[in-house]
């Protein structure tokens, strides 16, 4: 496979010579992330279904070579541009969940169907016309999923009977070959606790394979069932008729997935800050920021969860300023913490590369390959 030669921006282990990683520094405890590809694959197993984990989490060639030598069938992206960098690299079995309407996009999309095993979503009859006439043109067979709505209300069709009347429309394009359904099921988030994401895990599943035993019934083939969220892979309870995953969390985990199961041990993901000025006796400031944490934020744990001090709290970010809020003289100035971010997705997506922190305790640059890649 070729490997991305994109540049990183991080000091090199020669560098930083005898000093410690300099912050704000996102690290990744590469054991933690051997050990969480290898629980969802086990699992997977275990359910008797495929996995094809989405790479927009770690948007790596490494992690994404653990994954599919620790048994995925393929990949999972959500961009064009994006699938691009791991075909590139030689992956081949891409499956791009999103719909694909742009002339541009379809161009790139149609030239990596030339190099990989591709599949893509749609879910309306004017999607699957473009995608038909430009795999018409260029003379090749697109497999296509239909995107099923599960209650998230982001896109996707609604009920049995919009799925019908798309499907039989796809049969009149000799170009597209359809494929199966799938469903994202990221409102499981909103539920707030473990046996909220096991409740909604179980009606997504309940919901997605009717409508594959419909589709059947009227004699359409429906080959993939596909699901895919970490939460609900996670802690999912058997769901007869589902057979792939696509979670993509998992690798990494951060606060959101902790919060509803996944134990704090799985989380690979660290960032590390220094206290660079206490302002206030309840006041201190660090060096990362919203460039280093990302917008995301939850109730309780504000932008990120301290580790050794649930007593403090992120409270607001500028651009490369954290403002914490702690008991007086919790913090010295030059003072180090780690903290696990909220949302690790959009975390990792700001940075050109990470600290991957080896077994014997050394460092590595882990290029984020796919960073950026919004097309």
């Amino acid at each position: 496979m070729t490997e991305s030669k994109k540049p990183a921006t991080l000091p090199t282990a020669a560098d930083v010579g005898g000093c410690s990683v300099p912050t704000p520094a996102v690290i990744v405890d590469w054991a933690t992330v051997e050990k969480n590809v290898q629980f969802m694959a086990e699992r997977a197993t275990q359910f008797g279904v495929q996995l094809r984990p989405h790479i927009k989490t770690h948007k790596n060639l490494e992690v994404a070579r653990l994954q599919m030598d620790a048994g995925a069938a393929g990949l999972t992206c959500a961009k064009v541009t994006e699938a691009q960098v791991f075909v590139e690299a030689g992956f081949p079995d891409i499956f791009l969940a999103y719909p694909v309407v742009g002339d541009y996009q379809i161009s790139q999309l149609l030239d990596m169907a030339q190099r990989c095993r591709l599949s893509v979503a749609f879910d309306s009859v004017q999607g699957a016309q473009r995608l038909q006439q430009a795999a018409d043109a260029a003379q090749v067979t697109l497999d296509v999923m239909m995107i099923v709505d599960s209650g998230g209300g982001r896109d996707g069709v609604g009920t049995a009977a919009e799925a019908q009347r798309l499907a039989l429309a796809l049969h009149e394009m000799r170009s597209l070959r359809f494929a199966g359904i799938m469903t994202h099921e990221g409102h499981a988030y909103k539920t707030g606790s473990t046996e909220g994401v096991r409740q909604t895990a179980r009606s997504i599943g309940g919901t997605i394979v009717q409508v594959a035993d419909h589709l059947r019934r009227l004699g359409i083939p429906v080959e993939r069932v596909s699901t895919g969220a970490t939460p609900t892979c996670w802690l999912e309870e058997p769901v007869p008729g589902i057979n792939e995953w696509r979670p993509g969390t998992y690798v990494y985990n951060d606060v959101q997935e902790w919060v509803l199961g996944v134990p704090r041990d799985h989380c690979a993901v660290t960032v590390e800050a220094t206290i660079v000025s206490h302002p206030q006796p309840q006041r201190y400031i660090i060096d990362a920021g919203a460039k280093t944490l990302s917008q995301a934020q939850h109730p309780h744990y504000g932008y990120g969860f301290i580790f050794g001090h649930e007593e403090a709290r992120i409270v607001a970010l500028t651009e490369e300023h954290g403002t914490m809020e702690a008991p007086a003289a919790t913090f010295a100035v030059g003072e180090r913490i780690t903290i696990l971010p909220i949302h690790v997705c959009t975390t990792v997506n700001m940075h050109d590369a990470l600290w991957k922190r080896c077994a014997d305790g050394s460092y590595e640059q882990l290029i984020v390959h796919a960073r950026g890649r919004i097309v």
